[in-house]
């Protein structure tokens, strides 16, 4: 239990019951998470998760991911309004970097203030910026021709091989994350699709509901003709006109075209990369959209 003055609260780690108000919290910031997304992140590393909890209400959230005995990512970094200065967010980033341990440390900033802040606390190291992206696909566009290049299939994800995607996944992220995989692709109301070519993966997509709108994440292809063709197979299993959000890395001109084509053009932040001690290289021309702006590499 902490103090500050007469205001006592208590860190302590994340249960599945608290998934609500951490959700909750997300919406008080305009993200907008449910309680189902936050659970996949939650179990990627239960003991990296903590809250803080004052009167009984969950005023605060840290995440910290040891994806390696090397690279740990921080995200869900909330101070509930009207608490922000009794020493929680100071509380909770200790216990993140104390679980990290000696960990190359990545997280995104979402503006120039909080990445000079985050710079100031080691976060020296400046990676690449993404754009978070969203909009309604147009009827017409739906309704064109079908754009899948003659030599790729496009398949349900549960019809490929899943050991085949994670070899896929891990070249992209430069390490296989195979249970992570496991909840992300198999959650409730989660759907994919995969890009085969001579029976090797060469593209993947995931969608998962938010509050209200269907994120992306993530969105692989090797090149921007089989990029296309998965997003295209994916809207049209959507709902008609429902809104759907997409992180693109900001150096990715083709992805950035095929956002625009799509209508996903209303830029709602931009998200900067940043590393305690090196940037985790990622091959940017083959991610169309990342899989996550809180816990991944790419």
């Amino acid at each position: 239990m902490a103090t500050t003055g007469s205001l006592k609260y208590e860190i302590r780690l994340a249960t599945k019951e608290d998934m609500q108000a951490v959700a909750e919290l997300t919406r008080a910031e305009g993200w907008g998470y449910s309680s189902a997304y936050i659970e996949t992140l939650r179990q990627t590393d239960p003991d990296g998760f903590f809250v803080a909890v004052k009167n009984n209400e969950i005023v605060g959230s840290a995440l910290a991911c040891n994806h390696t005995d090397n690279l740990c990512f921080f995200a869900l970094d909330i101070t509930k309004s009207g608490h922000r200065k009794e020493g929680i967010h100071t509380r909770l980033s200790q216990r993140r970097f104390e679980y990290a341990g000696n960990r190359n440390i990545g997280l995104y900033t979402v503006n120039e203030h909080r990445r000079e802040v985050c710079v100031q606390m080691g976060f020296k190291h400046i990676d690449f910026t993404i754009k978070g992206m969203k909009g309604q696909v147009p009827s017409y566009i739906l309704t064109s021709s079908r754009v899948v290049p003659p030599d790729v299939t496009i398949l349900p994800l549960d019809q490929v091989s899943f050991d085949s995607i994670v070899k896929y996944d891990g070249k992209i992220n430069a390490f296989e994350r195979e249970e992570f995989l496991k909840r992300w692709c198999g959650g409730k109301n989660v759907s994919g699709f995969v890009a085969v070519k001579q029976d090797a993966v060469v593209g993947y997509i995931n969608v998962r509901p938010l509050f209200e709108d269907f994120s992306v994440l993530p969105w692989y292809a090797d090149d921007p003709s089989i990029a296309e063709a998965l997003l295209h197979t994916m809207v049209t299993s959507l709902p008609e006109k429902c809104t759907i959000r997409v992180h693109v890395p900001s150096s990715n001109k083709a992805a950035l075209e095929l956002a625009e084509k799509y209508h996903l053009n209303n830029e709602f932040y931009t998200l900067t990369r940043q590393y305690t001690k090196c940037v985790v290289k990622v091959p940017l021309d083959k991610i169309f959209g990342i899989s996550s702006p809180e816990i991944m590499p790419a």
